[in-house]
């Protein structure tokens, strides 16, 4: 497998990966490692049918989903946009993925979210949570401390 391409939009991560052997591969898992988004964060694999990566191209769409509230994601994308204003750079962000070859290999691959990225994203997910109707752990929209 060549190195993936890997984009983002919103809450939204579409990677296309090459699989240039004669043997189908997979997508093992995919993580957040950094401070804004929680190791819980989900990024769910849309399609599980994808996750045998035969030879050739293979698209791989992901949803981002945070365990925010509509307030938390909110206030977040306030500070990324401060920070894009006031041109620092937010704290890292990544999103990992790993997947396995045909000889049983692994190989990690992530995107490094910037502030602009980080900003849709938390946009995106208040505007995703504003119409859920009863947030908790599978839709993502339940923050810390909020177990009901």
């Amino acid at each position: 497998m060549s190195d993936p391409v890997i984009t983002i939009e919103g809450t939204t991560v579409r990677v296309l990966v090459m699989n240039k052997g004669d043997a189908p591969g997979m997508f093992v898992r995919a993580f957040v490692r950094g401070d804004k988004l929680a190791g819980a964060t989900k990024i769910r694999l849309r399609d599980e049918e994808t996750a045998i990566i035969r030879p050739g191209s293979n698209l791989l769409t992901f949803d981002v989903i945070p365990l925010l509230t509509e307030e938390q994601s909110y206030v977040n994308s306030i500070e990324m946009i401060q920070s894009i204003i006031q041109d620092t750079r937010p704290s890292p962000t990544d999103l990992i993925f790993n997947f396995g070859d045909s000889d049983g290999s692994l190989r990690a691959t992530r995107l490094q979210l910037d502030g602009q990225s980080m900003f849709d994203l938390m946009r995106s997910n208040a505007d995703r949570c504003s119409a859920i109707e009863k947030p908790d752990f599978n839709n993502g929209c339940i923050g810390p401390g909020q177990i009901k």
